[in-house]
């Protein structure tokens, strides 16, 4: 922030001087000072900030949107940290402190005399300042945290993520695993763990497709996301629905009454494979390029080596017949190699 005179420390009128003490609760090197720009200065003053890590990892201070890794720096110098003055401070001692006037008076005597003037000057300045001001340092510095803005940790949040993936046998009741119940992480636990904003950690969610079933966020079982995506696009021709304005609450309605499905799963199915419609609000427009490459993932799952004359027509097979599968879509999941 911006620095003002009624916020400097020491307040000293030309001429002044003061004696620098150290105060009964010195503290050396104990404290750190944490340089901030104004943005993240006046964000952590109003709403505050979130500073996280571990024992394998730099920390890192999170602001809503934002994460910086924290970069501790030594410093050489000495660096004394004093509280600011206080007003009626400054009135108090300001009968006992030596002015220029003082200063000018002093150095004529001594001038005259043909003593030593510059020595004797300041030594009749420090007793000068032995009756009036003293500035009482609270402690030393020796190093200072810097912020350097860096990317949120997701490749940690993913991990934790496929830890527990949400099944279909989960979605369909037939896992008896007591536990199942607490499988996964609240937004709560990601945040503490993943060194990320709140608004990164919101967007990497989404991103990688994880959805929110019973507080717990969950990332679907690859297989589990093809057969909702299969029922999806049958719902959709079974309700006479545009594959470009499917409508998400409808869907999510019928597809759990008729086949059980999670509405947050099929939301999230949504999300992943589709963009919201650009006039109609609550449709979702399904992607072509997304919707076929999934279909070539989980026909390439079941061998490891296709033929392309071989592949392309049951791929055909397997997407809407509104939908041109083609092979540049494949570009850094598959790779295509020439023969002969």
């Amino acid at each position: 922030m911006s620095e003002t005179k009624d916020t400097w420390p020491i307040r000293l009128k030309p001429g002044q001087t003061a004696k620098l003490t150290y105060g009964p609760n010195f503290k050396m090197d104990e404290l750190l000072m944490l340089e901030l720009d104004e943005d993240i200065l006046q964000e952590a003053l109003d709403i505050g900030v979130d500073i996280k890590g571990d024992t394998k990892g730099a920390a890192v201070l999170c602001t809503k949107t934002s994460t910086y890794q924290l970069k501790h720096v030594a410093t050489s110098n000495t660096v004394l940290l004093v509280p600011p003055a206080e007003a009626d401070q400054d009135e108090a001692e300001a009968s006992g402190t030596a002015t220029q006037a003082d200063e000018n008076a002093v150095f004529d005597d001594l001038n005259s005399q043909n003593q030593m003037p510059g020595l004797l000057t300041q030594h009749a300045r420090l007793e000068k300042a032995d009756h009036g001001r003293r500035v009482v340092a609270i402690g030393r510095v020796g190093a200072q945290l810097e912020v350097v803005r860096v990317a949120p940790d997701l490749p940690a949040l993913e991990a934790l993520l496929q830890q527990h993936p949400y099944t279909q046998e989960e979605a369909m009741g037939l896992d008896e695993d007591a536990a199942v119940k607490l499988r996964g992480y609240s937004f709560e636990e990601l945040f503490s763990r993943v060194q990320a904003s709140i608004g990164e950690l919101r967007t990497a969610l989404e991103t990688l497709g994880s959805v929110e079933v019973d507080g717990r966020w969950r990332l679907m079982e690859p297989k589990y996301l093809c057969t909702m995506l299969d029922m999806l696009l049958c719902a959709a021709v079974e309700n006479d629905w545009s594959l470009e304005a499917v409508p998400a609450e409808e869907a999510a309605a019928f597809m759990k009454a008729d086949g059980g499905f999670h509405p947050a799963a099929v939301r999230g199915c949504l999300r992943m494979h589709a963009a919201p419609h650009a006039t109609l609000p609550g449709a979702w427009a399904l992607d072509e390029a997304k919707v076929c490459l999934r279909r070539a993932v989980a026909l390439l799952s079941q061998q490891a080596r296709w033929k392309v004359d071989e592949f392309l027509p049951l791929w055909k097979q397997d997407v809407p017949s509104s939908m041109t599968p083609a092979l540049e879509m494949l570009r850094g999941e598959a790779l295509v190699e020439q023969v002969g």
